[in-house]
């Protein structure tokens, strides 16, 4: 697949088909909800550079990841759904689908993925209809809550990286950094709470344990428990 319209991709901070229980898939738009408040992007242009436009999408650690996805035409919303593209290999891809690339998760300075983050990525303006992200998992799952798509076009272009968003992102950035520290203190806690009653278990079975009667034979043949 040939790659088109994509000039730079820069990451900053960084089987078989899916049968999910609960599942439902969103095209992010500013106007998605706010169920998806932690999930829109920013999308602005240096005035420097007009033709380019930076696209900031919050990254989420975890099982789902993220791809790249270029189609040779702005693509309708009933075409938006990319998840038989990802999980399911044996689909051939469509012939307006040009590239699929995965995006690499933000890296601590020691090259360490990190809890949160964002992914940067610089696109031709004239191209941004025809990119979109996908976040989703790469492989089936029984229960997969919310996949998404991103409509990068459906997004407002910000003149430049202003102060306010840049405090916006870093409020977002703790909030998923304490949602991951939260979600290891409540599975720590849970081997805790499940190591302690099977020591408890234990020690309730070993106190109703009572040891074995020694018996003897008596000369009228029958048996007695030695004194």
């Amino acid at each position: 697949m040939k790659f088109i319209g994509l000039l730079f991709l820069c990451v900053i901070t960084g089987t078989q088909p899916a049968a999910a229980i609960y599942s439902q898939f969103v095209i992010m738009t500013p106007d998605a909800g706010r169920a998806q408040a932690d999930f829109q992007p920013w999308l602005y242009s240096d005035k420097k550079q007009p033709e380019i436009v930076t696209v900031v999408v919050p990254f989420h650690k975890g099982m789902k990841k993220y791809w790249l996805i270029t189609a040779s035409h702005a693509l309708k919303d009933d075409q938006l759904d990319f998840r038989p593209l990802i999980t399911a290999s044996y689909k051939p891809i469509p012939k307006y689908i040009t590239s699929i690339i995965p995006l690499s998760p933000p890296l601590d300075d020691l090259g360490q993925p990190q809890t949160a983050g964002f992914i940067i990525i610089k696109i031709r303006k004239d191209d941004l209809a025809r990119h979109y992200i996908h976040h989703d998992f790469a492989v089936g799952v029984d229960d997969g809550g919310y996949y998404r798509t991103y409509n990068l076009s459906s997004y407002p272009i910000g003149k430049q990286f202003d102060g306010v968003r840049d405090r916006g992102m870093e409020l977002s950035r703790a909030k998923r950094q304490d949602e991951v520290q939260k979600l290891k203190r409540n599975h720590e806690a849970s081997i805790e709470f499940n190591k302690a009653l099977r020591e408890k278990q234990k020690r309730a079975q070993d106190a109703t344990k009572q040891p074995a009667p020694d018996l003897q034979v008596s000369p009228d043949g029958g048996q007695s428990a030695k004194p």
